[in-house]
Formats: C-alpha cells, sequence, structure tokens
C-alpha cells in the first residue's frame, strides 16, 4: 500500500477514513526519519500518511527541489489495535501517541484537510513555521545574510518577518522571508 513516502506513488489510493478494526494513530520518529519510518510501514502493509511539501533550495549555481514533511518528525498511521510494539521495533519510531474514540475523528478531518494542503503545495510553496513568534531568537540559514542571527521583532505577512540584529552596539531592523531562518535554541 503506498504512502506518501515515495514521491512517485499514486497518493490517491490512500484512504483516510475510520475503520471499526483499525485506529489512526500519530507515530513521532527519531530525527530525519520520516520517509524511512513510512517506507517501514509501506514493506508490512500498513497504511501510513506523511505529508510533504515541496522545499526549494537555491544554491551559488543550481537550484535543487526536495519533498520535506510538512509536519517534521510525525507520521500519520492507522493499525490494528495490538500492532504498536512492532511500530516501536523499527528503532524509527521515537513515541507513539494513540488516539481514543473521541480524538481519532477529529485527527481523520484534520488529515483530510492536510491531505487538501499538501496538493495545493505541488503549485505554490507553503511554510510552517508556528514557532516563529514575536520575541524568538532566530539565525538566517540561506540568503546573503547566512549566519546573522536577530530577535523576531514583528510578523509583517505569513511569509515576512522583521528581525532586529545587534551590531556593535547598535540595532539593525530587516525584513526577511520566514523560510530563510530557523530558531536558535
Amino acid at each position: 500500500m503506498p504512502g506518501l513516502s515515495d514521491p512517485q506513488a499514486d497518493t490517491s489510493e490512500l484512504r483516510i477514513e475510520l475503520l471499526a478494526d483499525r485506529r489512526w494513530i500519530v507515530v513521532r520518529t527519531m530525527a530525519r526519519c520520516e520517509k524511512k519510518f513510512a517506507k517501514y510501514c509501506d514493506n508490512l502493509d500498513i497504511r501510513n500518511y506523511l505529508p510533504l511539501r515541496r522545499s526549494v533550495k537555491r544554491y551559488t549555481r543550481k537550484v535543487a527541489t526536495h519533498l520535506v514533511p510538512i509536519f517534521p518528525g510525525y507520521v500519520f498511521v492507522q493499525i490494528e489495535p495490538g500492532l504498536k510494539p512492532e511500530l516501536l521495533e523499527s528503532k524509527l519510531a521515537a513515541h507513539v501517541i494513540l488516539t481514543d474514540d473521541l480524538s481519532e475523528p477529529g485527527l481523520v478531518e484534520n488529515l483530510k484537510d492536510i491531505r487538501i494542503i499538501e496538493k495545493a503545495t505541488l503549485d505554490e510553496a507553503i511554510f510552517v513555521r508556528p514557532e516563529i513568534v514575536v520575541g524568538r531568537t532566530i539565525m538566517v540559514r540561506t540568503g546573503p545574510l547566512t549566519g546573522l542571527t536577530g530577535i523576531v521583532r514583528k510578523l509583517k505577512t505569513k511569509t515576512r518577518i522583521t528581525v532586529n540584529v545587534d551590531m556593535v552596539g547598535q540595532s539593525v531592523s530587516l525584513d526577511i522571508n520566514a523560510n530563510e531562518v530557523e530558531l536558535e535554541f
């Protein structure tokens, strides 16, 4: 059963629905193992959903396009009740978040909505950056300002932020794209 780990897979086959003998759960994977875990589930014929988005990286001499998880570290899996140990045995799953009769229908509706968004990302880039809030320290990871750190001062739009960068005792304010930064911890 193809999941979305294979960019060439026909995702129209994937049915996100409630079933009496199976339950949708959320699996927190080890760092950067989402695609491997989805492939592991595919090999065991376990229905899984790894929402992916297109990521475009611009380098000096080329542009590279990759499919990356919309929600890094998470894969959604529909399993039979006793299958949890098999998922954890893969060494790719860090934690399993089980659903109950009340939360599973909401998760299924959310997954259906995510699927619509995912299909839209084939034509247009989206950014999932809920952690970028006013006051957070960020570091610029691409473009001519690579390596600068600053504090988010203002969220201008969903994709643009204003950052204060301290230099020689003074603060410089600049606008940059949200997809060009990463959080400092």
